[in-house]
């Protein structure tokens, strides 16, 4: 267990919580946690607060939740709920017990006819949409995190997103409830038959709620009818206003208390047919008024969605290049940009694009670009929805602070309201972006302030109380949908005024008498500036001398901080995080392992906790994809950063046996070659396998073949070559004819061919922690790299991973040597050079067939799979299927190592295999990775192989 250190922040467990987790671990099915380390990677989510639990409860089973809410009664313990961690205000924090319910996530039902869903509280929303769209059904308030909020926490914040003028929020599609009160009664909310609020609940407490809401209700039934903001949205307060109806739905009067009336166990909720067709358009405007202005007008023609962008702040993103085909718009003079959407049928879609064409000229727009296809459509909405975690990206010390990001106003005073908004903060002068939801008047402001100093603290209370106020004025709420939580609910008795404001107060009583359930969530909120995640008295400190360069990101604590929570690794699909992807578990989170770094440099760990077993679990199970560099705006380094933590538990602990093996790949490999027949003929022989356990490797893996004769040796360069081949390891001594059909590629275009045998690039090293061995390995390279492109040679890669070394790695290893932009600048993928051939006509495929394309993880995060994808498509009429399966789990050493071998195999088990085993025997499996091939050829019947060979072999001359 990892021990504190002197200087440490990290409160203790009360006695009352431990004596809770105690008897927690003898009546639940999941797992209680109440290592420090654990207790500090669920102290925060995607807000600017800290809240350190007691104990953390990872729910196995819904029964839990009953057994949490009886010790937390019987301990007097508050307990707080957690889905996907994804809230702005505080919400999936809390003293106590923090239960994670992000496995629960089982879809129960799927009724197609009456298009409803019964579900768990974990499942995320993009997986319901999945399971619902073959009855051409998708849950519709569309929220930015759709790819990992959960539908309990949807519901316990009122979650709704950019098309809610068609959707309507959370509230709107709940249907019925299945909960748990603060004493552990189970009860079921929905429908009343009547007025009768009795007949809208099932449980033991059914009697007494119904008296105590029949109450509320008589008494101040006119306040709840006219005391709430007349806005589109309101997540501000309890939704008292469901009782009003004329047969009301007591689920929906729960929607949005943020876990501080009941948690809730299962979710009942209307599905929405999914249109046939999306388009629309962006435009930019010269100011943000003039935009604002602008959708007033646009709301006339019937858009499903208008987004609104703030430009300037974007324009400081070093990621923005990650959005090629939108760039353009961002990067003009302008300040403002609307992103309109049009859905329904295709004729409807179009029928709505031509009306917005109609007023196009009304409109002030300085650019135009129509989006009609649903790439260019979906990168736009993807800019939008990353505009935070691209301005955390940024470097500096001032953040887009959450706590006024969610306000919300009628849509036509909106822009009156910006420019408001835009005097008060150049009164404090104060910069901040302005995004949000321009059909519902929903803004997301975030100023930008440094709350490590006192100064930024006291900026952000006083523009807290000023826009509060504004928000006042204009008749508006104070969170459109984000919720009130820790940032917000100190505002509620100003904004709702005492009399509905004590009912609020009533309502939380009659559900929660000891006040445990989310306490200061809604009612008795705190002072905004309360615990929070980086205050004045927060020292950051490098936990030890970085090895690597991190002058893009401000230096090495603010590499590590830059993570603010928001949660993106712990979507399912794509290519990041594959152990959290699968495993479902915080700990092997992305967010995980900075928060983990984090404690470090905020000294609430020692340093030499950094090589106990749990860091060692947090860190380790990086499979260092590089995916959270690109697919995690905030553009969170996590490959960089577990390297340097490795280096520095070497140089704690020594190097182990099957870190110096795979350092020296090279050397190794080279002085075995010529003997290869009978080194391949011994790795064969069970005689290995306690050699293979005694070094760390995973018994079950086969040992690597080498090839006899080297890449080197088997071709010939040509005279006045254009284009050098690096012979990188793997291809030199284990896959030589990898390379020759590379080379045949080439010269069939009519390339002249060289190789640049130059030694590693220094990957093997850098991926095992020998920094200042990688470093020395890539100098070497570099020096020999570096003399082919003064020769005006291109360098054709063929491992996707030698490529990301030379195009990233190098900058944070060789910061200072002008040569690694110029090897980078002349640095190609070996397909993109055969598609560039193919498309000009040089070179001509045999027709037919198919394939299935598993591009590596590298290759998807730092560059694309385009080019490969390109040189495949050459062949006519090939039937080619790209996975978007992630990581394969080998990733270079992690797969051969015993202690990660299960995990690699589930990563691999969650999309590739499953689709190279449903292959048919006449499609071929490629894989542009050596760990992807060797992944694939050691978990199932079925061998992979490099796109260049399948080319090579299908070339026509």
């Amino acid at each position: 267990m990892l021990g504190m250190s002197e200087s440490s922040s990290l409160p203790e467990p009360t006695a009352a919580g431990r004596a809770a987790a105690t008897e927690l671990r003898r009546v639940v099915q999941g797992e209680v946690r109440t290592s420090p380390l654990s207790r500090w990677l669920y102290s925060t989510d995607s807000s600017s607060y800290r809240l350190v639990p007691d104990a953390v409860l990872v729910a196995g089973s819904v029964d839990d939740l009953q057994a949490a809410a009886e010790v937390a009664a019987r301990h007097g313990v508050p307990l707080a709920l957690r889905g996907g961690g994804t809230s702005t205000a505080g919400q999936a924090i809390g003293r106590g017990i923090l239960v994670d319910c992000f496995r629960l996530d089982s879809i129960l039902r799927i009724d197609p006819e009456r298009r409803v869903a019964r579900v768990q509280p974990g499942v995320i929303q993009a997986s319901l949409n999945r399971a619902a769209a073959p009855y051409g059904l998708e849950f519709g308030p569309d929220t930015s995190t759709v790819d990992q909020a959960t539908i309990g926490g949807m519901a316990g914040n009122n979650s709704s997103g950019s098309r809610s003028i068609i959707y309507g929020e959370t509230v709107d599609k709940m249907v019925g409830l299945r909960a748990v009160l603060a004493g552990g009664e189970r009860m079921d909310f929905g429908t009343c038959a009547d007025s009768d609020l009795g007949t809208g609940m099932n449980g033991p407490a059914a009697g007494r709620l119904a008296a105590e809401l029949t109450a509320i209700r008589s008494r101040s039934a006119e306040r709840i009818a006219h005391g709430y903001p007349q806005t589109r949205r309101c997540t501000s307060g309890y939704n008292l206003r469901a009782l009003l109806d004329p047969q009301p739905n007591l689920a929906r009067l729960l929607t949005g208390s943020e876990g501080s009336l009941a948690l809730f166990t299962e979710l009942e909720v209307t599905l929405d047919p999914r249109p046939a067709m999306r388009m629309g358009a962006a435009l930019t405007f010269d100011t943000l008024r003039g935009a604002l202005d602008a959708n007033i007008a646009i709301l006339a023609t019937g858009p499903s969605a208008v987004e609104f962008l703030d430009l300037e702040p974007l324009r400081r993103s070093p990621n923005l290049a990650t959005f090629r085909r939108v760039q353009p718009l961002v990067t003009g003079g302008e300040q403002a940009m609307l992103t309109v959407e049009y859905q329904g049928s295709e004729e409807e879609a179009r029928a709505g694009l031509e009306r917005l064409r109609a007023i196009h000229g009304e409109l002030g727009v300085r650019q135009t670009m129509y989006l009609e296809d649903a790439g260019s459509l979906g990168e736009a909405a993807a800019l939008r929805r990353a505009v935070l975690p691209l301005l955390m990206g940024a470097p500096g010390a001032e953040r887009p602070a959450a706590f006024v990001e969610d306000t919300v106003v009628a849509p036509e005073r909106l822009s009156g309201f910006v420019s408001d908004l835009q005097r008060v903060l150049g009164a404090h002068g104060v910069r901040a972006s302005f995004t949000g939801h321009a059909s519902a008047g929903c803004l997301h402001l975030r100023p930008l302030i440094d709350l490590k100093t006192a100064k930024g603290v006291q900026t952000m209370d006083v523009l807290a109380h000023e826009v509060a106020g504004l928000v006042a004025d204009y008749h508006g709420a104070i969170s459109g949908e984000h919720g009130c939580g820790l940032s917000r609910s100190w505002f509620l008795p100003q904004l709702f005024g005492p009399e509905l404001y004590a009912e609020f107060v009533a309502l939380k009583r009659a559900f929660d008498p000891q006040g445990l359930l989310g306490p200061g969530h809604i009612v008795d909120g705190p002072a905004l500036t309360d615990d929070l995640r980086f205050g004045p008295a927060y020292r950051g400190r490098h936990p030890w001398q970085p090895r690597l360069s991190y002058a893009a990101e401000g230096g090495f604590d603010l590499a590590i901080e830059r993570c603010f929570g928001a949660g993106l690794c712990k979507k399912l699909t794509g290519t990041m995080c594959p152990p959290a992807a699968v495993t479902r578990d915080e700990g092997r989170s992305t967010r995980a392992r900075a928060n983990a770094l984090q404690a470090l440099v905020a000294g609430v760990v020692q340093i030499g906790d950094l090589t106990e077993r749990e860091f060692v679990e947090v860190m380790g199970t990086c499979v260092a994809c590089k995916a959270c560099k690109t697919e995690c705006p905030a553009g969170v380094d996590m490959a960089a950063l577990k390297v340097e933590w490795l280096a520095e538990r070497r140089a704690r602990q020594g190097v182990p046996i099957l870190a110096r093996v795979i350092s020296n790949f090279r050397r190794l490999f080279a002085l075995a070659a010529p003997f290869a027949p009978l080194v391949n003929a011994i790795a064969r022989t069970p005689l290995v396998k306690p050699a293979m356990r005694l070094v760390g490797v995973a018994p079950q893996r086969p040992a690597p073949a080498i090839a006899r004769r080297s890449f080197t040796r088997r071709v010939t360069a040509d005279a006045q070559a254009d284009v050098a081949v690096f012979a990188d390891c793997f291809v030199q001594y284990q896959e030589p004819h990898v390379g020759e059909a590379l080379v045949t590629l080439l010269r069939a275009a009519g390339h002249k061919v060289t190789i640049a045998d130059v030694g590693c690039c220094g990957r093997t090293m850098m991926s095992t922690g020998m920094l200042e061995q990688a470093r020395r390995s890539a100098l070497r390279a570099l020096a020999g790299l570096h003399a082919h492109v003064r020769a005006g040679r291109t360098i054709a890669f063929i491992e996707p991973s030698c490529i990301s070394m030379v195009c990233d790695d190098w900058k944070r290893l060789l910061p200072d040597d002008p040569r690694v932009d110029e090897v980078a600048a002349a640095s190609r993928f070996g397909l993109d050079l055969v598609a560039e051939a193919a498309a000009g006509g040089r070179l001509c495929f045999r027709p037919g067939g198919a394939a299935l394309l598993h591009p590596h993880c590298h290759e998807r995060s730092l560059f694309t799979s385009a080019a490969t994808e390109a040189a495949l498509r050459a062949v006519p009429d090939l039937q080619l299927t790209v996975l978007d399966a992630g990581c394969c789990g080998m990733s270079g050493v992690f797969g051969y190592e015993a202690d990660h071998y299960e995990l690699s195999v589930a990563i691999a088990g969650r999309d590739l295999l499953p689709a190279v085993r449903a292959a048919s025997a006449e499609t071929a499996v490629l894989a542009t990775g050596t760990s992807c091939r060797t992944q694939i050829g050691d978990l199932s019947p079925r061998g992979a192989e490099h796109p260049a060979v399948f080319l090579a072999e299908r070339l026509m001359t």
